[in-house]
């Protein structure tokens, strides 16, 4: 082997632990990012599930506040027809 590829085969061997330590470190960092979207991921369910909810109580609510709508009605028609009974039983 020539002396000038001697000194590259040197530089290269130098450059091997910084070289490790790069690998280790995007590893590293590879490994923060998946946790990363596997924590945003399950955020995202649980925010999906929360608006099901919220969803399914809002129709709920607002069937609810129809019934009540007609009962007030159907209340208020006989408070209309006692009255008027009333009126002329007098």
């Amino acid at each position: 082997m020539d002396p000038q590829m001697t000194e590259y085969v040197i530089e290269i061997a130098k450059q091997v632990p910084a070289l490790l330590v790069l690998v280790w470190m995007v590893r590293v960092f590879i490994n923060y990012l998946s946790r990363r979207d596997d924590l945003l991921a399950k955020i995202g369910d649980n925010c999906h599930i929360v608006q099901r909810e919220a969803t399914q109580a809002l129709r709920e609510n607002t069937q609810m506040l129809g019934e009540m709508r007609e009962a007030l009605h159907v209340m208020n028609q006989m408070r209309i027809v006692m009255n008027e009974a009333s009126r002329h039983g007098s």
